[in-house]
């Protein structure tokens, strides 16, 4: 329970500094293509908030620390499956954390409509993760990589279906164009900075005077 408690706290302390990052990135997008006559639909840009929630969920349930604590820590296990008898648990637990992400990416842009696009996304982040995670203490893990990826395909899948039987669903995508195609790529970055670096400065200001009591 303490782990969730403290998972939860990191999310908000991250969403504090996301949040801006995001409302002055779409206020420059929406001022940019004003004139173009490109509509983006309100339940979208709602709906990117959430996406960049799970971001954060991903980064705080998977130990990504401050950037001003890392350490060299090279506990790397390349050998697949070792643990599933003894950890299966585990294992559900990273394919479901990826669900959401897998889920949330085709449901907002067109073009990760295609599955290769969506699987690669999910492979290339988890793999950025597990090699931050060299730096956090944590065990740099190829059954992380693979079960994280497989919750991306599921929840890909899931979206399909759940299209299929919610056509509305298509209301929240955009497709690539002008500036907006670089939207994910923006809220990656900014999960990641504000993880890393701005998040850890929150944290220390309000909890730093307790601590020193």
């Amino acid at each position: 329970m303490f782990f969730i408690h403290h998972i939860l706290l990191e999310i908000m302390l991250g969403i504090i500094p996301l949040l801006p990052m995001m409302a002055l990135f779409q206020f420059v997008m929406f001022k940019k293509t004003k004139n173009s006559g490109l509509k983006i639909a309100a339940s979208h840009v709602i709906a990117t908030y959430l996406f960049s929630v799970v971001l954060l969920s991903i980064l705080s349930a998977t130990g990504i620390t401050a950037i001003t604590s890392s350490r060299i820590e090279m506990n790397i296990n390349l050998v697949p499956l070792t643990e599933l008898s003894t950890n299966f648990v585990q294992y559900v637990e990273n394919i479901l954390l990826f669900i959401p992400f897998g889920f949330l990416l085709p449901m907002l842009w067109k073009r990760f409509e295609k599955k290769q696009r969506t699987f690669i996304c999910g492979f290339l982040f988890s793999l950025s993760i597990e090699i931050m995670q060299i730096f956090s203490y944590r065990i740099t893990d190829i059954d992380d990589l693979l079960m994280n990826t497989a919750g991306t395909i599921a929840g890909y899948f899931l979206f399909i279906w759940i299209k299929g039987i919610f056509p509305r669903l298509a209301s929240f995508s955009i497709g690539d164009a002008n500036l907006w195609k670089w939207e994910p790529v923006f809220y990656f970055n900014f999960a990641w900075v504000s993880m890393l670096f701005i998040q850890p400065v929150i944290t220390s200001w309000v909890f730093g005077p307790i601590i020193l009591r």
